[in-house]
């Protein structure tokens, strides 16, 4: 059996694709003990390894430690308030004392299978955040490198 290039190349992009999976980030989900990350619904206030969404994207790449997500993996975050620098979850592992950003690595794409981060406009948007919905109407895909 022959396999051209282009048959080749669909069946490892099918096989890559096959592992990849969406994670969710929304401002009422939990933490990562309390949940998978892997439904876009909120915290039901108890229990461990719920399926729900995770309350902040330092959950799916905390500050110094193992990343969550995958390369080729698809992050979902809501539209909200999501406090960064010190303060923010994970970021006393890195020994933060003052507000600062910083440019964290985040998982890389492999190949022809990008990690996406999706950003979703608000649901009743006003004053900046309607100028912003305005002009990305709807949810937004960033390829990464």
């Amino acid at each position: 059996m022959t396999f051209r290039p282009a048959t080749l190349f669909a069946f490892l992009l099918a096989a890559l694709s096959f592992n990849a999976s969406t994670f969710y980030v929304r401002t009422d989900g939990g933490s990562d003990q309390q949940c998978t990350g892997r439904t876009d619904s909120a915290y039901p206030g108890s229990g461990t390894a719920q399926p729900c969404a995770w309350d902040h994207p330092f959950r799916a790449m905390p500050p110094g430690g193992t990343p969550r997500i995958a390369g080729g993996d698809t992050l979902v975050i809501g539209a909200g308030s999501y406090m960064m620098g010190a303060g923010a979850p994970g970021a006393d592992a890195l020994g933060l004392r003052s507000l600062r950003c910083l440019d964290l690595p985040h998982a890389a794409g492999a190949g022809a299978v990008p990690t996406r981060r999706i950003r979703r406009a608000s649901s009743a948007p006003d004053g900046a955040a309607a100028a912003r919905q305005s002009r990305n109407s709807g949810a937004r895909s960033e390829p990464t490198s």
